[in-house]
């Protein structure tokens, strides 16, 4: 080959290259093929029973929802139609809460709205059932707290306050404001 022919190759093979980048400039970048909206969540699902353990393996928490709501970009979890069981350290069920929508986030703490129940489900302890609203469980201490009115039903008591703190785990149980308790005595005399 000549030198005039390499001249004319090296050339085309210039303006080849600069044809292509200055196409390579100008192509449109792709679309994303998934467009996140944190208005949806990211993860539904719907009738579910989950068993949560510790780290030793055993449960901690039986909870069972209608639906689960996850949304990545807050790591917030939603529930509706709660129940959440409470296990002792030897696996056995001491309590159940009840609610209609709940929130768990990042932290561990579920935030409960609207009516809340927490039922015993031991015999020995002396309070049945706690009815109160909008309140929250931190689920590694099991505290329990809400700043609403909150009843206590027990074994032949009543009583009525504001702002209750408990710890579920151990039977805990404070109202600090506008307490009274009514008492049900019943005469065995007769």
């Amino acid at each position: 080959m000549n030198n005039k022919h390499k001249l004319w190759i090296n050339i085309l093979l210039i303006i080849l290259l600069l044809f292509l980048g200055w196409k390579l400039l100008f192509i449109k970048k792709p679309q994303k093929l998934f467009i996140l909206n944190n208005n949806q969540p990211n993860y539904q699902i719907n009738n579910t029973i989950s068993y949560i353990h510790n780290m030793f393996g055993q449960i901690v928490y039986k909870l069972i929802t209608k639906n689960i709501y996850h949304f990545s970009n807050n790591k917030n979890t939603w529930f509706t139609d709660l129940k959440l069981i409470i296990f002792d350290k030897k696996n056995i069920p001491t309590m159940i809460i009840y609610n209609q929508k709940a929130k768990l986030i990042k932290n561990n703490k579920l935030f409960l709205y609207g009516t809340v129940i927490a039922k015993t489900l031991n015999s020995n302890t002396y309070f049945q059932y706690i009815i109160t609203k909008d309140a929250v469980i931190d689920l590694i201490t099991h505290e329990f707290y809400s700043n609403k009115e909150t009843v206590i039903h027990g074994i032949n008591f009543t009583t009525r306050g504001m702002k209750i703190y408990a710890n579920l785990k151990n039977y805990i149980i404070k109202l600090t404001n506008n307490v009274q308790t009514s008492y049900d005595i019943k005469d065995h005399l007769y």
